[in-house]
């Protein structure tokens, strides 16, 4: 496996012992913890310095979902989100199709919620489905309508929220649900691109509202995806560079965590919009070189036509490029309330997905890794669910079984 290199947030003082693969908490360097005007600060080692966790993920799924050809209610087709309830069915958002698939325990399609469309209970871009507190009704983001739709715990619909302008949310992006019943709308906050010129990173503004859309809090602006803007008297042209630095927001426990990937700090957030706890890692960056650039921008040429492919070659390398490295892509939380920090890992260096998975007091417990290709939705007790594409980019949801 290629070693991880991290980001240099802070020099402290540890009990640095040095972890063998399968070594537990308790043999784990301890975190540094203090009070900071209310908030925890969580300082742990670098991730050298810790071992595997003894957790592993089986060697196959134990359900698959999915097909190359067959019966259309098993292809899939640009799934954003899939989850399993508490009675073992699987809901998947299969975006190609508007729909809200629903499968039973064993995976045998049960019937189909939605379809594509603008009306009540159509959807048109799907991203997101989360339980809605009160009762078994689905709540699902449609992101192309900004729109947030309920349905009855049958698939029957119940009723759609729409949101404007919130505080400095200027036009909803993305909606998390809390369990209280707040919600969480993120907007970008375009600058002005005529003035604006270079690499730049997009700021992603974030508040907690009511469902009926009043503001509660603000949460706060954070750097979004990094991006390089050309402008002329005629067009403004707007590319994503490659090994892009961006912000990863996933809703955690009652709140939210929200960070910036370009160091390893997770910031915690409240209901109410409060900033909580930081957790960080002593981790150095690992810098970005011409050749990892070349390498992924081969990565995306090669699922481009021929005869587009030296065009973007060329424009891609010829902008500036980010100092280091993302440090890690998304953040996912288990029911024991461990944070699972699924660590940043160039395209051009495939393999085993490497994590880091804290406690809930954020303390680091250690490494592990989850199979190549696997992108994962959901960590149950004994369980990951998640999108996996084979050798036909055929898409399927599978649940392999985890071990602690």
């Amino acid at each position: 496996m290629t070693k991880l290199h991290h980001y240099l947030v802070v020099a402290l003082l540890f009990t640095a012992v040095a972890c063998s693969p399968g070594d537990q908490a308790s043999d784990l360097p301890i975190a540094s913890v203090r009070d900071s005007s209310g908030v925890t600060i969580v300082e742990n080692a670098n991730l050298d310095d810790v071992g595997l966790l003894a957790w592993t993920v089986g060697e196959a799924p134990v359900q698959d979902i999915g097909v190359l050809d067959g019966e259309p209610e098993y292809l899939l087709f640009q799934v954003q989100s899939a989850r399993r309830l508490e009675d073992g069915r699987i809901l998947v958002a299969n975006s190609g199709t508007g729909e809200i698939r629903a499968y039973d325990a064993a995976g045998v399609y049960l019937g189909s919620w939605g379809a594509l469309g603008e009306g009540p209970g159509e959807f048109l871009h799907t991203t997101t489905m989360a339980l809605w507190p009160a009762g078994d009704s689905l709540a699902v983001w449609d992101m192309r309508q900004s729109r947030l739709t309920l349905l009855a715990g049958d698939g029957s619909f119940g009723r759609t929220m729409r949101f404007s302008a919130v505080g400095d949310v200027d036009r909803p992006r993305a909606v998390w649900v809390l369990p209280d019943g707040r919600l969480v709308l993120m907007g970008i906050d375009f600058p002005d691109l005529s003035a604006t010129v270079g690499l730049t990173r997009v700021p992603e503004v974030f508040a907690v509202v009511n469902p009926d859309g009043s503001l509660v809090a603000p949460i706060g602006s954070f750097p979004g995806l990094e991006t390089f803007i050309e402008a002329s008297a005629e067009s403004v042209n707007i590319r994503r560079t490659a090994l892009a630095r961006g912000n990863v927001a996933e809703q955690f426990g009652a709140g939210m965590v929200i960070a910036s990937n370009e160091r390893f700090q997770l910031n915690f957030f409240g209901a109410d919009g409060a900033l909580t706890r930081i957790v960080r890692v002593d981790s150095p960056p690992r810098a970005v070189t011409e050749a990892l650039v070349a390498a992924e921008v081969e990565v995306r040429a090669s699922n481009m036509a021929e005869e587009a492919r030296a065009g973007y070659r060329q424009s891609m390398m010829d902008m500036p490029m980010p100092e280091t490295l993302p440090v890690f892509e998304r953040v996912l939380r288990d029911p024991f309330g461990n944070a699972w920090v699924k660590l940043f890992v160039p395209p051009s260096e495939p393999g085993a997905s490497p994590w880091a998975v804290f406690d809930a007091s954020g303390q680091l417990l250690g490494r592990m890794w989850t199979p190549d290709g696997l992108e994962i939705h959901q960590i149950g007790e004994d369980f990951v669910l998640g999108v996996m594409e084979d050798e036909f980019e055929v898409e399927h949801v599978q649940v392999w079984p985890l071990a602690r």
